[in-house]
């Protein structure tokens, strides 16, 4: 069967990836004439798509074309055509959630954050109720990258792991491959080493594909980085020479001066005194090599090794060129803070103050950390509780929309079965309470027959009787054709003449003009509250009160009966569908009860009185 899970995969422009082989080649092929600017092709290849695809030819081409304008970022044009075709698409759809999700990516790519999180809230909620279990995973990826934008890399850790989870249960090896990178890197920056350590571990075994060497690179330096702060030096060592390996047979000679000096660090710590004179020996002074970083760690590793040395003056010199080269703002902080503690450490003087010449770099640097502490919790502002509110206000709008559905589905359905009750058994029993009573006058000589006839005829006029008034309670015809006060004094009448129970009741008549659908629920509301007290109260006198007052409609049944037993008890569905009902209009349900004491039920409804 074809799913959303064939339509993830165009990201890997790959193919042999795809779930659904057939699905794949084609949209593939129609992505490459969108590229072409082969507009005709595109839709010719579209137009091959399956019968069983769970949406129209356009969908899948909107999918394409969003892809395509990602992939090239173009984000700005993608959110453009997003835009101009938002009112078209169902995001309660499978299909129409990964355009939607598409359209999240491109303002991820544009940094407009929040409006990103908005449309993943109903992406996410989308795929979890269609179970699509690897655009769910990927979803989960975007949003955790948008909450450690935001700052909050707790949060981000949080959905990065599901994501990976999923993933490694639904996914690819590439999308499993994917994931473990979000997450690897996401623990070592909130400093989970051994975590992300044994997760880049696992995720070695996957990576089989040669054809990706970027991402063999990045899981070498993890792997060192992870070893070397874990203290496991000789473990940073090997996966520092595969890296070395890799990096010369791609001939990326930046990153192999990267990868030296990182060399020579782990020398230093192996106490390898030849490695890291080879390697220092190789660079004379700092301009022969290009990047800030690299300069950065030269100097920082001169002074090192000049420290173990016993050369206190080489040491300071060198580590003097490293606290001036950390000012340089193309060095990221993750290298320039810890040298910078490290070196502070290393020249404390004898009072364990840093030395004066370091003084204000530590100053520069302890600032710096403030400062991206107060960044960061500004941007946060509880990013992931505000993800978290928009996804559950979604939820609840859904939920509020399918239990209306719910509601006028049966309603339509009482409205049938009363019409057919009325019109099919209804009349059936009528003709043949005629045919009895004919009968009855061509049997008037035979007692016997007489009788049996006599009480068939009482059944039947019985049975009539019961099938009316189930017809009238199914049925809302009163409050159709007289109103609500007229209807729901109706029903206290017949609660009144079938029951033997005494009901009172009492309603503002200026409730006759409140509109068709509030007094729809008002009815279901009484009925349903009337029908409890008769099922479960043992009462003997039930009171009705329906008033207005302060923009609300309150609606009040008691009775006398046995109350209840403990609070537990208000979870019966009756109760449970009255609760839904007020809530859906912005009301409230409220029972007050005690044993043998009777019970009190109250629901309130909003009205202005000029609906």
């Amino acid at each position: 069967m074809t799913t959303l899970t064939s339509l993830l995969v165009p990201c890997e422009f790959d193919p042999t990836l795809w779930t659904d082989a057939t699905l794949g080649r084609i949209v593939h092929r129609a992505a490459q004439c969108l590229y072409e600017r082969d507009s005709q092709g595109a839709t010719d290849a579209l137009a091959e798509l399956p019968s069983e695809l769970p949406s129209d030819v356009d969908t899948a081409r909107l999918i394409c074309e969003l892809w395509m304008l990602t992939q090239g970022g173009e984000s700005a044009s993608a959110i453009e055509l997003f835009e101009r075709k938002r009112e078209l698409v169902d995001p309660t759809l499978p299909l129409g959630a990964y355009i939607h999700h598409h359209a999240a990516i491109a303002l991820v790519a544009e940094r407009r954050y929040e409006e990103a999180l908005d449309l993943l809230a109903v992406v996410e909620y989308t795929f979890r109720e269609f179970d699509e279990n690897v655009a769910l995973g990927t979803t989960y990826s975007i949003v955790g990258g948008v909450l450690n934008n935001l700052g909050d890399m707790r949060a981000s850790a949080k959905y990065f792991a599901t994501s990976h989870e999923i993933l490694a249960a639904y996914g690819t090896d590439r999308q499993v491959v994917r994931a473990s990178f979000n997450l690897v890197f996401l623990y070592v920056q909130i400093g989970r080493h051994r975590d992300a350590m044994r997760l880049a571990k696992d995720t070695y075994t996957r990576l089989t594909d040669e054809s990706h060497p970027v991402e063999w690179s990045q899981l070498y330096g993890t792997l060192q980085h992870c070893a070397e702060f874990l203290g496991n030096f000789e473990e940073s060592m090997e996966w520092n020479t595969k890296h070395i390996a890799l990096a010369r047979l791609h001939q990326q000679q930046q990153l192999l001066v990267g990868l030296e000096l990182d060399r020579a660090y782990l020398s230093l710590r192996l106490k390898q005194s030849d490695e890291v004179e080879r390697i220092l020996s190789s660079f004379h002074d700092a301009s022969e090599i290009a990047l800030d970083q690299h300069k950065l760690r030269w100097a920082f590793v001169r002074g090192l090794y000049a420290h173990e040395q016993g050369d206190r003056a080489a040491a300071l010199q060198a580590f003097a060129q490293a606290i001036e080269l950390c000012a340089n703002k193309d060095v990221s902080d993750a290298v320039r803070f810890p040298i910078i503690e490290e070196i502070i450490q290393l020249t404390l003087t004898d009072d364990g103050l840093p030395r004066s010449e370091f003084a204000a770099a530590y100053i520069t640097y302890l600032k710096q950390r403030v400062s991206d502490i107060d960044h960061a919790s500004s941007n946060i502002m509880d990013a992931h509780e505000r993800y978290a509110a928009r996804l559950a206000q979604y939820q609840r709008e859904r939920e509020e929309l399918l239990y209306t559905t719910i509601l006028e589905a049966g309603e339509q359905t009482r409205r049938e079965v009363a019409v057919a009750i009325h019109d099919g058994a209804g009349q059936e029993l009528a003709v043949i309470g005629m045919q009895l009573d004919a009968a009855l006058h061509e049997l008037s000589n035979s007692e016997s027959a007489r009788k049996f006839i006599t009480k068939a005829r009482e059944r039947v006029f019985d049975t009539a009787r019961e099938l009316r008034t189930l017809s009238h309670a199914l049925g809302t015809h009163y409050l159709e054709r007289d109103g609500l006060p007229s209807a729901v004094y109706n029903l206290a009448s017949d609660v009144r003449s079938t029951s033997r129970i005494n009901v009172a009741c009492y309603i503002d008549e200026q409730l006759g003009s409140v509109p068709h659908d509030l007094a729809h629920t008002i009815y279901r509301t009484v009925q349903t509250l009337v029908n409890n007290a008769l099922r479960h109260a043992f009462a003997t006198n039930i009171d009705i009160a329906i008033t207005t007052g302060s923009d609300l409609i309150t609606v009040r049944v008691s009775d006398d009966g046995v109350g209840l037993r403990d609070s537990s008890e208000q979870h019966g569905m009756g109760w449970k569908s009255v609760r839904a009902r007020t809530e859906l209009r912005g009301g409230t349900f409220t029972v007050t009860s005690q044993p043998n004491q009777g019970t009190v039920a109250t629901a309130t409804f909003g009205y202005s009185g000029n609906a």
